[in-house]
């Protein structure tokens, strides 16, 4: 596979060293999507509406979310100094849940990643397996090819005997 690109330089790319300061091209984007310098004034992406951190409107929470309990917003508090001057830290049913949350994705991290190592382990006895029986069939094309050779010739003979 040496010297072939499974993604060949555009034409209009220089290929010598020292071609002159021309600037590399733009690159190429995709058809269905903007180009490079519309990304800056694109709106952030917004979440679905069932989505857990989706707290910019507390009516789009599912029900039961621990902050669509809240009747009203919070009064402002004041600042917490021994927390880098931020807000006051969550109160104790709110830390509750989010120990609950952090500790459930914590076991499907866990869960994940079995199911990953599994699954790579899969894969690469799958590419040995492919990787024997693609030596197998060489094998079995070299013997094919030989076979047929043989046939030929064996088949040239009796001909050449049957003219004489």
């Amino acid at each position: 596979m040496a010297g072939r690109h499974r993604n060949p330089l555009p034409s209009s790319f220089s290929r010598g060293a020292g071609a002159g300061n021309h600037p590399h091209p733009p690159p190429p984007h995709h058809p269905h999507l903007p180009p490079y310098h519309l990304d800056e004034f694109r709106e952030p992406p917004r979440l679905p509406p069932h989505h857990l951190d989706d707290f910019r409107d507390p009516a789009r929470l599912p029900p039961g979310h621990p902050d669509s309990l809240r009747e009203h917003p919070p009064l402002p508090r004041h600042h917490f100094a021994g927390h880098g001057g931020g807000a006051l830290p969550p109160a104790s049913h709110m830390a509750a849940a989010l120990e609950e949350r952090i500790g459930a994705e914590i076991e499907e991290a866990h869960a994940l990643l079995g199911q990953n190592q599994r699954l790579s382990a899969t894969h690469v006895a799958l590419v040995q397996e492919v990787s024997a029986v693609r030596h197998e069939l060489g094998h079995t094309a070299r013997a094919i090819g030989a076979a047929q050779q043989e046939g030929d010739l064996r088949i040239r003979e009796v001909w050449m005997l049957s003219i004489r």
